[in-house]
């Protein structure tokens, strides 16, 4: 069976391969050891600033009023009612 590859280098590598696993074994890595801690950068530190809450209820009456107690209860804060501005079919949505 003949190889397609050079004598004494294993399947899917290449001389350039070799050559540039050396490169970074050598250069790279001392380099990244050398980096300074990041994790003291403010900027790195994870903040929830909102928090939206929504119910889509699909229809008004008892079922609306029961979803806002339910907000209401996990937020502690009063629920604000969106209503739509167009008509749209496609959607099943009408005005208001």
């Amino acid at each position: 069976l003949h190889s397609q590859f050079p004598p004494g280098l294993p399947a899917g590598k290449t001389r350039q391969h070799d050559s540039a696993s050396v490169l970074v074994k050598r250069q790279v890595r001392p380099s990244l050891a050398n980096m300074p801690d990041k994790s003291d950068n403010p900027m790195r530190q994870i903040k929830v600033e909102k928090l939206t809450l929504n119910i889509s209820v699909g229809e008004s009456g008892d079922r609306l009023t029961r979803a806002s107690k339910v907000l209401e209860q996990l937020t502690e804060q009063q629920p604000v009612f969106t209503k739509c501005r167009l008509t749209i079919r496609s959607f099943g949505v009408r005005r208001n």
